[in-house]
């Protein structure tokens, strides 16, 4: 229940600073987080073991070297999953507070007692206030006006456009001055405003300082 607790109160935070809400996160937490006492009990059983032998910290060690990896192999599985995220652009800030005074009106209901003992009333909790930060308006297709945005990437050019009808096109993405703006620049921004792909990518010449960021964004293409 410390996990789901967890991801219920961190998701609007993280969402708002990475412009993306993970699914996935709540499972991993009841994965992950239980193990932790584990870990640091065993690291400290073998830190002491090994200050008096070499030797005899070996054998938690190696216990604690496989804990260590099997939770990075549950991290990547799940970080290789299709549903494992959604990326929701960025939230208006009064979402948040609304979902925080939600959380708060929650927990000091009367019901309260009851419905902590539930798992039912938690995870009706976690869907309903989910359901506050998804951006409706995007999958709905309401009528958004185009849009045209200059990304900031030194010296060099990154166009990004947007239409009524929901596509979205990047001209050139590139810089001489910035390192890793794929990275840094234009995938935060395309998360920024919710979008989950390009559907066409214009190039007006092959200079670094127009394709540099585009090459990044293929290399992550072909590895994911």
């Amino acid at each position: 229940k410390q996990g789901c607790m967890i991801s219920i109160f961190s998701i609007p935070i993280l969402a708002a600073t990475f412009y993306e809400i993970t699914f996935t996160s709540l499972i991993l937490n009841l994965i992950i987080l239980p193990l932790t006492t584990v870990i640091l009990y065993i690291g400290f059983i073998t830190l002491v073991l090994t200050c008096l032998h070499p030797l005899l910290g070996q054998i938690p060690g190696f216990i604690l070297d496989h804990i260590l990896w099997g939770q990075e192999f549950i991290c990547k599985i799940f970080d290789g999953l299709w549903l494992r995220s959604y990326i929701c652009g960025v939230i208006p800030s009064w979402k948040i507070v609304i979902y925080f005074l939600f959380l708060a009106l929650f927990f000091l209901s009367p019901k309260k007692l009851r419905l902590k003992q539930s798992w039912k009333g938690i995870v009706f909790l976690f869907l309903n206030i989910l359901v506050l930060l998804m951006p409706w308006h995007r999958l709905w297709k309401v009528y958004q006006p185009p849009e045209i945005t200059m990304l900031d990437v030194g010296h060099g050019e990154a166009v990004l456009l947007q239409s009524p009808s929901g596509h979205s096109y990047l001209i050139d993405g590139g810089s001489l001055s910035k390192q890793d703006i794929g990275k840094y620049t234009l995938v935060p921004a395309l998360k920024y405003y919710g979008i989950r792909s390009l559907d066409m990518i214009f190039i007006t010449h092959v200079d670094k300082d127009h394709i540099s960021g585009i090459l990044w964004l293929l290399e992550m293409q072909k590895t994911s």
